[in-house]
């Protein structure tokens, strides 16, 4: 994966997993459907600029109690998902032995002709050996919209209330000696 700019991904065009081979089927510049990852069919994937974003708010306000909420949104933009590219598609043999490893790493994946995957077939449990280490391409791109809370206040205003006139503490002061 490479990054034209800090907001667009660029990597080669996917078509997914072939259901018969268990591998991914890229698609080149040209059109063609290929099993091969070739660098120079890379182009841009993804954009992490949202087509909307932005906050909204609002304040209720009822004698000395209000309430404030104030929400993000985003819309349309194309991430890329990190989790699924090194801890599902990209495990290491000694990762998947050794630690807690995503179930998709291993329940998600290509097992036999037919199958409809997500992810490649897995070639090799053998802990000694690694993993065929699979190229970015656009099937890690995922488009995120979401709306998100992102603050809320409840407040009370005791401004002119009796008991603040009230002293509550007496600072005594006493000659020293």
């Amino acid at each position: 994966m490479w990054m034209a700019d800090n907001r667009t991904t660029c990597g080669q065009r996917s078509l997914g997993i072939d259901p018969t081979t268990g591998k991914e089927m890229f698609l080149t510049k040209g059109g063609e459907v290929t099993f091969t990852y070739d660098p120079a069919d890379i182009l841009k994937v993804g954009n992490s600029r949202p087509l909307i974003q932005g906050i909204c708010g609002t304040t209720v306000q009822y004698g000395g109690l209000s309430m404030n909420i104030n929400m993000r949104y985003m819309v349309k933009s194309q991430q890329f998902n990190s989790a699924l590219f090194n801890k599902v598609e990209n495990i290491t043999s000694s990762q998947y032995a050794r630690q807690n490893a995503d179930r998709r790493a291993l329940y998600d994946r290509w097992k036999k002709a037919g199958d409809k995957a997500q992810f490649k077939a897995m070639e090799r449990l053998d802990i000694t050996q690694p993993f065929a280490n699979t190229p970015m391409s656009s099937r890690f791109i995922r488009e995120e919209s979401n709306f998100v809370g992102e603050s809320c206040s409840l407040t009370y205003d005791f401004y002119g209330q009796a008991w603040l006139k009230k002293p509550v503490c007496r600072v005594c002061a006493s000659p020293v000696m």
